[in-house]
């Protein structure tokens, strides 16, 4: 088998306010489709969960060289485990547009004991997926920064729509947290290059989340997020970097495959 590719369009659901994909619609996107990478081997999350297994996902990075897809842009990820499988599952995607690479990323995975929590060996249930030592990304993973004591706080606290298919706060809820923390003004006048995210602890329904966040001095547009439940342990670390908006760049255009469909 090749590398495995799944066709997607971009909907309503996971635009931005400039009509063009969201970041969490790229982490939702390249989610389902390694889902259904694995549900192609009868190994999915409804096949472990018969087994008293489980799957979660440990990290993951992407890049932007853009430009991203826009509301009603039809677009394929391709994907593929990009080392042998041990404990933890090596997965690379990229988003093609118009022929085109606009996303670029990583991902780490785990199979556990649903009840316990402990990792399993997941070579030993991962026995027919091909291995593909292509890295989407050279650089796997910016180095992490926690925010230094007195760095602003965001807090929100998990409803049910914070929820995945494990019962714990889904990683999207921790980008969407992150993001959210910054000024709306700033987020709203630049575009994202690049989110890097490494999960730590689970957090439940009900918890508060706390967001430390600053920036860089060096590099102001490098932002660095620690989530950890209130008076608890890190959940989640990432860094986002964004820049400025080129102009035009914000602004709906003829590009979009949705204007090739008949009425």
């Amino acid at each position: 088998m090749d590398k495995y590719r799944k066709k997607y369009t971009v909907t309503s659901a996971q635009m931005d306010a400039d009509f063009r994909l969201s970041v969490a619609g790229i982490a939702q996107l390249f989610q389902d489709c390694y889902a259904s990478y694995m549900a192609y081997y009868e190994c999915a999350a409804f096949d472990l969960r018969k087994k008293g297994l489980m799957w979660i996902i440990t990290d993951f990075t992407f890049q932007i060289p853009g430009p991203l897809p826009m509301w009603g842009d039809c677009m394929e990820i391709e994907l593929w485990l990009s080392a042998r499988p041990s404990v933890k599952v090596a997965c690379d995607y990229r988003f093609i547009n118009k022929g085109r690479t606009v996303i670029e990323g990583t991902s780490n995975w785990a199979i556990l004991e649903t009840e316990s929590r402990q990792p399993v060996v997941s070579r030993d249930i991962l026995t027919r997926q091909q291995v593909f030592e292509d890295h989407a990304i050279e650089k796997r993973r910016p180095r992490f920064q926690n925010p230094q004591e007195g760095s602003a706080v965001a807090v929100h606290v998990t409803g049910t729509s914070d929820t995945d298919f494990n019962s714990h706060i889904s990683n999207l809820t921790y980008l969407k947290t992150a993001i959210d923390a910054l000024d709306i003004n700033y987020v709203k006048s630049h575009a994202t290059d690049m989110v890097s995210m490494r999960f730590v602890h689970e957090s439940f329904l009900g918890d508060t989340l706390e967001t430390s966040f600053c920036n860089e001095a060096d590099e102001p547009d490098m932002w660095h997020f620690s989530i950890a439940k209130a008076k608890g342990p890190v959940c989640c670390q990432a860094s986002v970097r964004f820049r400025a908006f080129n102009a035009g760049e914000s602004e709906f255009t003829n590009d979009s495959t949705i204007r090739q469909y008949p009425a």
